[in-house]
């Protein structure tokens, strides 16, 4: 029988060594102080090696690697760090894994969007004209993205979009709702309003 090896995803840590082994000693065993307290001894050992196993396991995860480690994860992608933040490129890594590997529908468009955007609102508008077809994904943020992040976030969604397809990205900051976006006007007058840009 060939068993699969253990991935961050599936492998679930053990806190509780000593407990699990003493469980499994013979009920009259379990009486005898001087056996648990060996077993409980050996279990330690047991509980450090896990807890070291764990901190290597999860502490390389891009999720929440820090410094060169995430650098190193960036290159994996083909995603330079350049001047962005641990946050930003953490968020670059992720939307580069999909953005590679996008079927180019609006769902999977928009969720790379909305992870490099980080917006408080996202919304995808797909027209057709003239027999092409185009689509705007417009973000709501609090604060404007970084000219660094922009340039990222043009690139890995030109890298996402399906060939032949034109597309537009419109960022607006504000609050709340403001300036048609999200509301009754399905094309909105997000791209008209002063606090709007295309990236």
């Amino acid at each position: 029988m060939t068993v699969a090896p253990e991935t961050a995803d599936s492998y679930q840590l053990q806190q509780d060594h000593a407990g699990r082994a003493v469980d499994q000693l013979h009920t009259w065993l379990q009486t005898k102080q001087r056996v648990v307290a060996v077993v409980r001894g050996l279990a330690a050992g047991a509980q450090r090696a896990e807890d070291q196993f764990w901190e290597l396991l999860t502490s390389d995860m891009p999720e929440v690697a820090t410094g060169a480690t995430l650098t190193r994860w960036g290159r994996l992608v083909g995603q330079d760090r350049g001047t962005l933040s641990d946050e930003d490129y953490r968020r670059v890594i992720q939307a580069a894994v999909l953005a590679n590997r996008c079927p180019g529908d609006g769902d999977s468009l928009l969720r790379i969007w909305q992870i490099l955007t980080a917006a408080t609102a996202t919304r995808l508008v797909e027209t057709f004209v003239g027999g092409g077809a185009t689509f705007t994904l417009y973000a709501r943020r609090e604060s404007p993205l970084s000219d660094s992040m922009r340039t990222r976030v043009v690139a890995l969604m030109q890298i996402a979009k399906p060939a032949g397809v034109s597309m537009a990205l419109v960022e607006t900051v504000g609050p709340r709702p403001l300036m048609g976006f999200f509301t009754s006007d399905t094309e909105g007058t997000l791209d008209a309003a002063p606090l709007a840009r295309v990236l």
